[in-house]
């Protein structure tokens, strides 16, 4: 077995004291290549090292004895030690965890900074080659905790995610960055040798190229450390835009009316449903967020250390803003002088409720599920008639219980051709629809994405697209997209899965899907339209089958200017070809008088 750069007993250190002579001067003889054995042994297994991070390589966390591993920029000198290791698998590491410590004079902490980096291979299997990526960490940023005598764990989380390939060997070394004394070294332990041995550089003590240590010491050696990975979402918001589609509706009125005289003296109670679209919010710098009305922030990272595995974090709804998509006929004196009236919605200036939870799902390298529930949204409603004059508003009215029913579905990155807005940097937003940013957003950390889904997942993407986020609560229906920065080629796209996506038309052939055309929309949901209870009725397409509430729909549709049915053949009731009072008769008579079921749907 070939050995590593480290010394088994301080006779060969007084050996090698004697023959190594730095390339810049005489070496100070104090300074030494290894602590020995200091009566230290023991194994250290780092603080969740096993039960929140996947470990993905494991050298071995026992140790006997510090090998030297410092920069010294006051003597000056350098020594650096490197170890390997390969996957079998490509795979992703950001966390590195290993045992180190101090030697050779006061303090017995020295508080120093840590150098990490990662190298190729020469090509040879036997040293490092070219740099891959290095980053020095400060004191404070680098977990430092006492084992015992002269041993501390450390471990560090990477600035960036590192991807590593499959059968492809790598090194890894590690340096204390300060001056002597102390010194600054890297554990070692001398059975159970991985892989190569381990090698080192260092001109102070004569080598000036990477060697062996089996060319220096007589037993083999190895480096004290752990490779781990968990997937991180940092805090950050959430953009979404709502598509004018009519079928965001505020439904609360219909159960508890605005009350008489609301609008003005003499003004009728209004019991109507209002149907609304997105107004993007303003922005400092001005339109910085596109056409986003919404935001919700995530409050805490979120940590998924392995596929399958979900974890709920708080959120907060901080900003919205919707109009109606047409005016609302408001009436005097019992229904007389109809006046239209514009509606604006936006959060309440009276403050926040209590943060909901957003449950995220991983269910593949690349992107998953999720859902989240907002128990309460305290809202404005302003109401300016269109004829001019003053605004009447309600503030705050509250919308209990929404929820995201649907499970939406997240990516790690957008892919073409779509272009979505994030958050570059700190924004000013308007959250009250007073025209004034009066609330700040963080830049984001870009790597969730809601709204954008890869397709499938699991095993593994083959392409990806946009999928509806549906808000859903007792009296509010709120569809939602990513804000795209861009009008690509894309449509609707029905997956085998009956599952509908937007996506151009070569992704939705790669799928196997049906493709319904460049800007089509999967709301109506073109496909599963008329497929899930087998007869007609479900006119408001919530899948619940023929109720009151597809009543109230219909009546809107035909008598009070609301938006078609979603289906086609879910409105057409008794299935004659058309929507009209025919229809509305015969799902009267099936809901209260006995009447025959609607025909089969189609």
């Amino acid at each position: 077995m070939v050995q590593k750069v480290m010394l088994a007993s301080l006779g060969v250190i007084l050996v090698l004291a004697v023959v190594l002579i730095a390339a810049t001067g005489e070496r100070d003889p104090a300074i030494s290549l290894t602590s020995g054995p200091s009566g230290g042994s023991g194994e250290f297994v780092p603080k969740g090292a096993h039960d929140s991070r996947a470990v993905v390589w494991d050298n071995g966390m026992w140790y006997i004895a510090l090998g030297t591993a410092q920069i010294d920029a006051a003597v000056p000198f350098e020594s650096e030690p490197a170890d390997d290791f390969m996957f079998d698998e490509d795979q992703s590491v950001n966390d590195v965890h290993w045992i180190g410590g101090y030697w050779n004079g006061p303090p017995d902490d020295g508080d120093f900074d840590w150098k990490v980096s990662f190298y190729a291979d020469f090509g040879d299997g036997n040293k490092p080659g070219a740099l891959i990526a290095s980053w020095v960490f400060p004191n404070a940023n680098v977990n430092e905790t006492f084992i015992e005598t002269m041993f501390y764990s450390y471990s560090v989380h990477l600035p960036m995610t590192l991807n590593f390939l499959a059968g492809t060997k790598y090194w890894i070394a590690i340096q204390g960055v300060g001056n002597y004394k102390p010194q600054s070294g890297w554990a070692y332990h001398q059975d159970q040798i991985l892989m190569h041995e381990c090698t080192f550089r260092s001109v102070y003590f004569g080598y000036p190229d990477w060697v062996n240590a089996s060319e220096i010491w007589d037993a083999p050696t190895d480096l004290c450390f752990q490779l781990t990975y968990e997937f991180v979402i940092p805090p950050g918001s959430d953009l979404f835009e709502t598509p004018n589609d009519s079928m965001t509706v505020e439904s609360l009125f219909t159960v508890t009316p605005l009350p008489a005289d609301f609008f003005g003296p003499g003004s009728d109670p209004f019991d109507g449903i209002i149907y609304l679209q997105g107004s993007p919010l303003a922005t400092l710098p001005p339109d910085t967020l596109g056409p986003t009305d919404v935001i919700i922030q995530r409050l805490e990272p979120i940590v998924i250390p392995e596929l399958i595995i979900a974890d709920t974090v708080p959120i907060q709804l901080v900003a919205l803003s919707l109009v109606s998509t047409s005016p609302i006929t408001v009436t005097y004196d019992g229904g007389q002088n109809p006046e239209d009236w514009q509606v604006d919605i936006c959060l309440s200036t009276v403050g926040w409720p209590p943060p909901g939870s957003m449950t995220i799902a991983r269910d593949c390298d690349s992107g998953g599920s999720f859902t989240a529930d907002i128990y309460e949204v305290m809202l404005k409603a302003t109401f300016t008639p269109v004829s001019g004059g003053g605004p009447a508003v309600m503030d705050p009215y509250r919308v209990d219980a929404v929820r995201i029913i649907r499970s939406g579905r997240w990516s790690t990155y957008v892919p073409p051709p779509f272009s979505v807005y994030t958050v570059p940097t700190w924004v000013e937003v308007d959250t009250d629809c007073n025209g004034s940013p009066d609330f700040s957003i963080p830049p984001d950390g870009g790597n969730f994405y809601p709204g954008i889904t890869l397709e499938p997942c699991p095993p593994d993407p083959i392409c990806g697209g946009k999928a509806l986020t549906l808000l859903e609560g007792p009296y509010i229906g709120h569809r939602m997209l990513p804000p795209q920065r861009t009008s690509p080629a894309v449509g609707a796209c029905c997956l085998p899965s009956d599952s509908c996506i937007i996506t151009d038309a070569v992704c939705c052939a790669n799928l196997g899907g049906t493709y319904k055309g460049d800007y089509t929309s999967c709301f109506p949901d073109p496909c599963v339209c008329c497929n899930h209870d087998g007869i007609r009725g479900d006119v408001n397409f919530d899948l619940g089958g023929p109720n009151v509430a597809d009543l109230t729909y219909l009546v809107d549709y035909l008598f009070r200017g609301g938006p078609p049915p979603p289906c086609f053949e879910e409105g057409d009731v008794n299935g004659d070809g058309s929507i009209n009072v025919a229809d509305l008769t015969y799902l009267v008579d099936y809901l209260f008088r006995g009447g025959p079921p609607p025909p089969p749907c189609p």
